[in-house]
C-alpha cells in the first residue's frame, strides 16, 4: 500500500498539491480582505477569540470541504468516470488496498489543508486587524497557542473536515458524477457553516459533526466494498 500511495503522490505531483494549498489560502485571505473592510468601519465581534472561532466555522472549514470534494472526486470519482482505473487495477494490485490508498491521501490532504490554511488564515486575521473590522484589538497569537491549546483544537476540527470529504465521494462514485461530488461537498459545508446543534449530547454541533464523520465511515467502507462489484 506505501509503494501505492507514493506512485499517486507523484502521478499528482507535490508542486499541484502545493499549488493548491496556496491558491486556496491566497484566495481566502482575499476574501476575508474584502469582508474586513465591507463593514463600514463597524467592528464584527467583540473581541479577536470570536473573530478567529466565527471565522473558521463560517468561511476556512467549510471551504476546505468543498476543496476535498474536489479533490476526491479528481483523484476517485473521475477516475472511475473516464476509466482510467482500468489500468490501475490491470497492475494486479487488490482493487480495496487500490481503494483504502486513494481514501487515505484524499483524509491526509484534507487534515493537512485544514490545518494549515486555519494557522495562516488565522494568522493573516489578526495580524491585519489594524486594516479589517472583524474586531477593534488583536491577540498574542503564538500566545493563544500555546496557552489555550488552540492546537489540539485545530487538530481536532482539521480530523472532522478531513473526514467529511469521504462522504460525497461515496454519493458521487455511485454514480460515476463529479457535478453530484461537489454538491454534495456544497451542502455539508453549508451545513457546516450554519452551526446546527441542539441542547442535547449527540445533537450539539460537535456532536452532528461527528455523525457527519461516522457517515463518512460508512461511505469508506462502502466505496471499498462496492468497488470489486463494479463493472467498469
Amino acid at each position: 500500500m506505501m509503494r501505492f500511495l507514493q506512485i499517486e503522490i507523484m502521478k499528482y505531483k507535490l508542486s499541484k498539491i502545493i499549488y493548491t494549498f496556496f491558491l486556496y489560502i491566497s484566495l481566502m485571505a482575499f476574501l476575508l480582505f474584502l469582508l474586513g473592510i465591507s463593514t463600514g468601519g463597524m467592528y464584527m465581534y467583540d473581541t479577536m477569540e470570536t473573530a478567529i472561532r466565527e471565522v473558521n466555522n463560517a468561511l476556512i472549514w467549510p471551504g476546505c470541504i468543498v476543496v476535498i470534494g474536489i479533490w476526491s472526486s479528481k483523484i476517485i470519482v473521475q477516475e472511475f468516470k473516464e476509466k482510467t482505473i482500468q489500468i490501475v487495477f490491470s497492475l494486479g494490485i487488490e482493487r480495496q488496498s487500490i481503494m483504502r490508498t486513494k481514501i487515505i491521501l484524499t483524509v491526509v490532504f484534507g487534515f493537512i489543508l485544514t490545518l494549515l490554511s486555519t494557522f495562516l488564515l488565522d494568522l493573516f486575521l489578526n495580524v491585519t486587524t489594524e486594516y479589517m473590522y472583524y474586531s477593534e484589538t488583536a491577540i498574542n497569537y503564538f500566545d493563544r497557542l500555546r496557552i489555550k491549546n488552540i492546537l489540539g483544537d485545530m487538530a481536532i476540527s482539521a480530523v472532522l473536515v478531513s473526514f467529511m470529504g469521504i462522504l460525497p465521494t461515496a454519493i458521487g462514485i455511485k454514480k460515476y458524477s463529479s457535478s453530484l461530488t461537489y454538491g454534495c461537498s456544497i451542502i455539508i459545508a453549508l451545513l457546516w457553516a450554519m452551526q446546527i446543534g441542539f441542547d442535547i449530547f449527540f445533537l450539539s454541533i460537535t456532536g452532528i459533526r461527528v455523525i457527519f464523520c461516522l457517515c463518512s465511515m460508512v461511505g469508506a467502507a462502502y466505496i471499498m466494498g462496492s468497488c470489486r462489484r463494479m463493472d467498469l
